[in-house]
C-alpha cells in the first residue's frame, strides 16, 4: 500500500509541475534563457537616428535594426542614405545587462563592405536612446571607429 501511495504522490506532483509550467507560459521560459524576441533583443529592433563621431567628423546616421535568423540573436541592420546599405551581424556576447556585441558577417556592398569583420556594440541608454559603436578597417585597412547615441525614430 505504501508503494502505491508513493507512486500516486509522484503522479500528483508531476501533474502540478506541468500545470505550473503551463501557467507560466513559454514566453517566460524564453526570457529566462535569452531567446530572440524577448527583453533586450526585442527592444533593440526598430528605427534609430542621431549623430555619430566618425574619422571624418560628426555625421548624421539612421539605422533600422531587424531580427536575423529565426530562433537566434543575430540582427540585420539597414543604413539609410547616404550610406544606403545593409549588414548582417552575428551575436557574440552580452554587454552587461543592457547591451550586446556583434560581428559583421555580410554586406550588400558600398560603404558596408568597409564594415565586414568589424565589431558592433549596442547598449540601451534609458527608455528611448541607444549607444552605438562600430569598429572596422576602412578601405585602406586602417583601423577606424564611429560611435554615438541614437534616438528611437518615430
Amino acid at each position: 500500500m505504501k508503494r502505491q501511495t508513493h507512486t500516486a504522490n509522484k503522479r500528483v506532483m508531476v501533474g502540478i509541475g506541468l500545470l505550473l509550467l503551463g501557467s507560466v507560459g513559454p514566453s517566460t521560459w524564453l526570457q529566462c534563457y535569452g531567446a530572440e524576441g524577448t527583453g533586450l533583443d526585442t527592444w533593440l529592433n526598430g528605427r534609430w537616428s542621431g549623430q555619430v563621431q566618425t574619422p571624418g567628423g560628426n555625421r548624421p546616421i539612421t539605422i533600422e535594426i531587424n531580427p536575423g535568423r529565426p530562433g537566434g540573436r543575430d540582427k540585420v541592420m539597414k543604413y539609410a542614405d547616404p550610406r544606403g546599405c545593409t549588414i548582417e551581424v552575428q551575436y557574440t556576447a552580452d554587454v552587461g545587462d543592457r547591451g550586446a556585441s556583434y560581428t559583421v558577417t555580410s554586406s550588400n556592398g558600398g560603404f558596408c563592405d568597409n564594415l565586414l569583420q568589424g565589431s558592433l556594440s549596442l547598449e540601451k541608454q534609458g527608455d528611448s536612446k541607444l549607444s552605438y559603436g562600430m569598429k572596422y578597417k576602412d578601405r585602406k585597412s586602417v583601423q577606424s571607429s564611429e560611435e554615438g547615441v541614437l534616438n528611437r525614430a518615430r
